[in-house]
């Protein structure tokens, strides 16, 4: 009990001090390292991993709605994962459903921050009972208009790109598009999640060779590998870590409130300057009349 109210204090403190900084529009998650985290525990199977993973979902996207953020994307499945034994992929798919089926009906967090839910990827590839389950949830939680969940499964970027340059080579087939026409916006509006903020942070357990099979293309920001997670030793050591984050977010502030004062202490001089110039002109007669003042 009294570890739990610990542990939500110290979320909201940390929520507090982040929402001092700038909060991101768009940030997306690759749920990765599942297996690797099943090992680590000696469990004997990876589902177990895959379980932990999904569990900590909706914690995730929770934390994210608080901070503001409007769209979060999370790559649930790529199209490399059907390479996979049978056995864990069709317990991935049951997963999924698992996480995703209380979206169909009253869901707190979905109705509190009008989450719009979205299936990204190659849907045709998927199970029809999961297909299925995907166009239910999108159907119920389209008229959400503030902020967006997007579910990228089955996914990769190779694919989201040849899906935008199919559409838009039947548009110019159609005659809906001209050749000279089509430009980096032309593609961009094709992608998958072409209504969506572009995305600032992709967050990743470990840096791995096949991270461009997730990445979204849209993504123009940062991508951060989060090499280990650690948890703190002991609550002052957490409280420490705080105080570090609080102040490294109030040094940045620090530093864009001078940065603004000296513009705007140039924009001062500019206008004072101007202002100088005409009281100056409105002093002396103009050039004409001074001229034929001195000829008389």
């Amino acid at each position: 009990m009294i570890l739990s109210l610990c542990q939500n204090y110290l979320e909201q403190l940390t929520v507090s001090i982040l929402r001092k900084g700038r909060i991101p529009r768009h940030v997306g998650f690759i749920l990765d390292g599942n297996r690797r985290f099943a090992k680590k525990h000696g469990a004997s199977s990876t589902q177990y991993g895959h379980y932990q993973g999904f569990r900590q979902l909706e914690k995730v996207l929770d934390l994210c709605m608080q901070l503001g953020i409007e769209a979060v994307s999370v790559y649930a499945f790529s199209l490399e994962n059907f390479k996979r034994s049978k056995d864990e992929v069709d317990y991935l798919m049951q997963l999924i459903c698992d996480a995703f089926d209380g979206f169909c009906e009253k869901n707190a967090l979905v109705e509190k921050y009008e989450i719009s839910v979205r299936f990204v990827g190659n849907l045709d590839l998927l199970p029809d009972h999961v297909h299925n389950l995907a166009n239910d949830v999108m159907e119920k939680t389209k008229q959400n208009k503030k902020r967006i969940f997007n579910v990228c499964c089955p996914y990769t970027s190779r694919d989201e790109m040849t899906t935008a340059i199919r559409q838009t080579a039947t548009l110019v087939e159609q005659g809906k598009l001209r050749l000279e026409e089509i430009n980096a916006k032309t593609i961009e509006d094709h992608l998958f999640t072409a209504d969506c903020p572009p995305m600032d942070i992709l967050s990743y357990y470990t840096m791995h060779p096949q991270l461009e099979a997730h990445k979204n293309e849209g993504c123009d920001g940062v991508i951060q590998a989060l090499e280990k997670c650690h948890r703190a030793g002991t609550f002052n050591k957490f409280i420490g870590t705080c105080n570090a984050a609080k102040r490294a977010v109030d040094d940045c502030l620090q530093r864009e409130f001078l940065a603004q004062r000296a513009v705007n202490k140039e924009k001062t001089k500019a206008k004072r300057k101007k202002m100088e110039q005409i009281w100056k002109e409105m002093e002396e007669p103009p050039a004409d009349l001074k001229e034929k003042t001195t000829a008389q």
